[in-house]
């Protein structure tokens, strides 16, 4: 067998990955935008939020709304959470999916700062943190529009 008829052979094999890869994408990235499948308040306050306040994407996305400014409220939550990077003017902070739990059920960031009370904290299993933290850390950066 030739090697051009084993990549033939396997191509079907890899579009399915591939194709799963990017459902798995899609389903992990709805968690970022629907807020839903972890219990969240903010802190100090027993109260849990409505779903639609926890949405991730609430504060870390540009508003679509016509006239709205364009700049989000939070950083954007992307691939670049795994490098040190400053923020608010403090230490540089860089993400995992251990502290990534630790920020979403605390509000403290892997420097140890905790973050603004706007941010909820949440009731999210290990296996919820496991799957936003795969879906953030594969999305691509913004590039800056010329």
């Amino acid at each position: 067998m030739t090697w051009r008829r084993a990549l033939f052979d396997l191509a079907p094999l890899a579009a399915a990955v591939l194709l799963a890869s990017a459902v798995q994408a899609q389903v992990d990235h709805a968690l970022y935008l629907t807020g839903e499948g972890a219990t969240a308040r903010l802190r100090g306050d027993a109260t849990a939020l409505p779903a639609a306040a926890t949405r991730c994407a609430n504060c870390h996305e540009a508003s679509r709304q016509p006239g709205a400014a364009d700049a989000a409220y939070a950083p954007r939550l992307d691939a670049r959470l795994a490098q040190a990077l400053p923020r608010r003017g403090g230490p540089p902070s860089a993400y995992d999916a251990s502290n990534l739990c630790t920020l979403l059920r605390t509000g403290l960031d892997p420097a140890r700062v905790l973050v603004r009370r706007a941010m909820p904290v949440y009731e999210i299993d290990d296996a919820g943190c496991a799957t936003l933290w795969r879906a953030l850390s594969l999305r691509e950066p913004l590039t800056e529009k010329p």
